[in-house]
This record gives C-alpha cells, structure tokens and sequence, in this order.
C-alpha cells in the first residue's frame, strides 16, 4: 500500500501515459504496482479520471496479434488489475474506452452509440495476451512435472 504523510492511501491524481513511458523500467514497475495497491481505494471521480489512461497503456503494451515485439507481462498484469479496479467504479466508462456495454438502467448507459470497433481492438489483445497466458502455464506445469519426475527418479535410485 502507499501512504501519504498524512497516514492515509495516496489518490492519484495526475496519471499520465506520457509520464509513464518516459520513466526507467525499474521506475515504471515500481509505478505500476503503485496505481495497482492503490486502484481498490480510489473514488468514483478518480476512477473516471484515471481510467482512459490505463486503457491507452494496456492498447501499448498489449499486441493486436503476434508480431515479434516483446511486451512485459508484468505491466500487463498491474494495468489488467488496475483496469478492473476502477471500472468496477465506474462501469459504464467502459462503453466507449473499450466496447464493454454494461447496462444499468441509468441514461447514462449511451445505448444508442456503437462501440464494436473498440470491442473487436480490445478483445482481439486480451484473446492473444490470454493465449501467451495459457502457453506459459502449459510450461511451467510441464516443468513442475518433469522436476518432480527427476527427483522421484532420484531418491528411487538411491
């Protein structure tokens, strides 16, 4: 968790992706993990203010589809966290940030609009994050067997 000096959660106001991108690697995690710790405690305000970024930051590091570039799965991770965090705050922000429609009866919920071209960019990121996602664990299930194989061969052959 991050404290201000007052004792109390720090609410980030000022959460620019430019900002971001302009800070070290090591910098940049620590960031991260930040606005993640403190994404559960933030206001509804904060949430909508916050929100656009975090979804601009998740377009970045998250391919459309595989193209060779890297991408760092633990920025991921802190921006997924943090984006169900705050549109869990404040859902329908969610419409035209990302195509999600979530209706709740308010006239707020802007159904006449289409959002499809951003739900197709988005779901087509998380579908091959999620793929990546998958693959690894495949591996390190595989792993985590075989070192286990290794070591019961062992102790049988002691």
């Amino acid at each position: 968790m991050v404290f201000c000096s007052n004792g109390k959660p720090c609410k980030i106001y000022l959460f620019k992706q430019y900002f971001i991108c302009q800070l070290p690697d090591e910098r940049r995690l620590d960031l991260l993990k930040a606005l993640a710790e403190v994404s559960p405690y933030t206001t509804p305000q904060d949430s909508r203010q916050i929100l656009p970024s975090v979804v601009q930051l998740l377009k970045k590091n998250m391919p459309r589809r595989k193209t060779g570039e890297e991408f760092n799965f633990t920025y991921v991770e802190c921006l997924l966290y943090t984006f169900h965090h705050l549109s869990h705050k404040v859902p329908n922000a969610t419409n035209s940030l990302c195509g999600y429609k979530i209706v709740t009866g308010q006239p707020s919920d802007r159904l006449g609009e289409d959002f499809s071209e951003q739900y197709k960019e988005f779901t087509e990121r998380w579908f091959f994050f999620f793929s990546i996602y998958l693959l690894l664990l495949i591996i390190i299930v595989y792993m985590i067997s075989l070192s286990f194989r290794i070591q019961y061969n062992w102790a049988l052959a002691q």
